[in-house]
């Protein structure tokens, strides 16, 4: 019995601690229902692309979102490419970023990815709250949210 639980236990603690990382991507629309994506397509009006790249290490997923709109073309990166993007560190450009006084900082985190436009429209679509503000990282201001979005650089 003791040799069962022995075993059991060494399982679960290579599971938990080997180096491996699993990495998985998804693509999802918001705001329209159309045929699949190719690798390169134009993005219909009124809809929203969104590519997600999650990668477990450790027990942990983090993931990145990159975000496309209907005025900008989709082109698939490399499986490389896509699973880089885990690796950046762009500069976030709030502290926190909410409507009225619920924070949704944490849930916008895996957006904040170079290149991305955060826009209300974005916002509307994953939260479904219309008056946003955030408070500036470098100048620590509350401000409303701007008409033209943020982009994350």
């Amino acid at each position: 019995m003791f040799w069962c639980l022995t075993r059991f236990f060494r399982s679960i603690v290579n599971l938990l601690y080997t180096e491996q990382t699993h990495y998985s991507c998804k693509l999802k629309r918001l705001g329209s229902k159309m045929e699949p994506l190719k690798w390169t397509v134009t993005i219909p009006e009124n809809t929203i692309l969104c590519e997600t790249v999650s990668k477990l290490y450790l027990g942990e997923i983090t993931s990145k979102t990159k975000v496309w709109y209907s005025d900008e073309v989709f082109i698939r990166e490399s499986e490389e490419e896509r699973f880089d993007r885990l690796d950046q560190k762009p500069e976030c450009p709030w502290i926190w970023i909410g409507c009225g006084e619920t924070d949704y900082s944490k849930e916008l985190s895996q957006y904040v990815v170079h290149g991305n436009l955060i826009t209300k429209e974005l916002l509307a679509e994953l939260f479904e709250e219309t008056e946003w503000s955030y408070i500036c990282s470098k100048t620590l201001d509350k401000k409303d949210f701007p008409l033209h979005g943020i982009e994350i650089s």
